[in-house]
């Protein structure tokens, strides 16, 4: 597992438990990654 940080941006918000990233599998983003989200 890989626990590097990175900043990414919430592009759509699909439902209470998706969401679309501006990244991808050529970022390293794998199927079964789970994410922070952090509100401001």
């Amino acid at each position: 597992m890989n626990n590097s940080a990175k900043t990414l941006t919430v592009l759509k918000v699909l439902d209470r438990y998706r969401v679309v990233v501006n990244a991808g599998s050529v970022d390293g983003i794998n199927e079964d990654d789970r994410f922070l989200i952090r509100t401001r």
